[in-house]
């Protein structure tokens, strides 16, 4: 299924950048550096809502997603 906006589905669009999972971010109150790398701001999370915390939203994410 592709997104509404007609984006390449790629994986930085599905889990960062499509309207529906910059939604499910905020209302989890995540905030993603979206002008850097996927790594880095994978690392930039984890730091600013701790190890744990992220790691249990990404499966909650994922799974919405």
């Amino acid at each position: 299924m592709s997104c509404v906006t007609g984006a390449t589905e790629t994986i930085d669009h599905l889990f960062f950048v499509c309207p529906f999972a910059s939604h499910c971010w905020r209302t989890l109150n995540f905030t993603w550096y979206n002008s850097i790398h996927i790594e880095d701001r994978l690392y930039h999370g984890r730091i600013d809502n701790g190890q744990d915390f992220l790691t249990e939203a990404m499966m909650i994410a994922a799974w919405e997603l």
